[in-house]
């Protein structure tokens, strides 16, 4: 495996905020839109993954009843949002709030077209998220689970 200088890693990271900043604003809204979907999508699944843990009484049984199990599947599963937005090439405004200043600050792009991307990025993901929990609210898909058992309930 080769490993790049930082001055390499610097350039390859501007060329990718150069082309990002060059997308016109439909596409980086509609990526923004497909990102903050999939991102949704992964904070419900690691909701529904984790919830229960706690009160279920195979937990009680196998010994695995502790807050750090719940956490760590919450940890383990939600990174399903951010796999599909890399590999569906979706925009991420995290992503684009490293990648664009570095194109500017080795003066590829001009600092008005980072803020450019910054603004459509961050709005698609909002009407992504937005679409996303209206459709699961409209569907009445609850990702919480009601109480398993009396021992679930927290006690006064």
């Amino acid at each position: 495996m080769a490993f790049h200088p930082p001055v390499a890693i610097v350039a390859k990271a501007g060329d990718t905020g150069k082309y990002k900043v060059g997308l016109p604003a439909w596409n980086m809204v509609l990526r923004g839109i497909m990102s903050g979907a999939y991102i949704a999508m992964g904070g419900a699944l690691a909701t529904v993954c984790s919830t229960g843990i706690l009160a279920s009484d195979a937990a009680m049984r196998f010994g695995t009843a502790g807050p750090g199990f719940a956490q760590f599947m919450l940890g383990a599963v939600f990174p399903v949002g951010l796999i599909i937005t890399v590999m569906t090439g979706a925009e991420l405004f995290t992503g684009d709030a490293m990648l664009a200043p570095m194109a500017a600050f080795i003066h590829k792009v001009s600092w008005a077209g980072v803020l450019n991307l910054w603004l459509w990025v961050y709005i698609g993901n909002l009407i992504g998220s937005i679409i996303f929990a209206y459709i699961m609210r409209t569907a009445r898909v609850s990702v919480s689970m009601p109480p398993v058992s009396r021992r679930s309930l927290p006690s006064a």
